[in-house]
């Protein structure tokens, strides 16, 4: 399994890929799959990082299991490919994950209640977005170390290029090379922070879960990728 410090320190660079993946999926126009509708929502007003940011809190979670949960991911997009991680998708889809990863490979105990307040949705349906979750991964939970060994190659080289590109950008425009496919629009993040109406101080696992406010934008909400 991965290190918990190892974990720590990919974090942020798992919330910087989150965020210039879903800034990227928000402009496709793509149905999902309609057997995987539950995992659609309405279009949430806060960011990745802040969402990332609310499980570690409240949930008490080793940071290795957001590695796990993002491997966990690719394997779910691997057997569904028209399932993106989108606004309207992250809060239902990464609840799924996370919840998944830690009961496979944490030794905190997190109640199914818990779960439900951290991602404000009911029991029921979190106990049915497990099954699915589950189901499209086969079961198959197991990670072998190179999975995680490969899985922080991969953010390493995704760290290296966000930095070159933010260095890029802070060069004269006739300099500037094309922007990523997927950008990361750190003004937009500070923005949207600004904006959200639900906020939450440092708390330990044992904190009461503050109310997350799922209030879709005042534009018109994208359709699922």
């Amino acid at each position: 399994a991965c290190d918990s410090d190892i974990g720590s320190r990919y974090f942020p660079i798992i919330c910087s890929l989150f965020d210039a993946s879903i800034c990227y999926n928000d402009t496709l126009k793509i149905d999902p799959p309609s057997n995987l509708e539950c995992f659609v929502g309405e279009t949430v007003c806060f960011t990745p990082t802040f969402y990332l940011d609310r499980i570690r809190c409240y949930s008490g979670a080793n940071d290795s299991c957001f590695v796990a949960a993002l491997i966990y991911l690719e394997r779910y997009k691997a057997v569904h490919p028209d399932l993106f991680l989108t606004s309207r998708t992250i809060q239902r889809l990464l609840l799924a994950a996370m919840m998944v990863a830690c009961k496979f490979h944490d030794d905190i105990v997190i109640t199914h209640h818990r779960w439900s307040q951290i991602g404000a949705v009911s029991k029921r349906e979190l106990s049915h977005l497990e099954l699915t979750f589950l189901s499209g991964l086969q079961f198959n939970l197991f990670l072998h170390e190179r999975d995680f060994v490969d899985r922080l190659v991969g953010l390493d080289t995704f760290a290296m290029a966000l930095q070159a590109y933010h260095a890029a950008i802070a060069e004269p425009a006739s300099k500037l090379p094309p922007p990523p496919r997927a950008c990361h629009d750190a003004a937009a993040d500070a923005a949207t922070d600004a904006s959200l109406s639900c906020s939450y101080s440092s708390c330990s696992s044992a904190c009461t879960v503050e109310h997350l406010s799922l209030s879709s934008t005042s534009a018109a909400s994208p359709r699922l990728p």
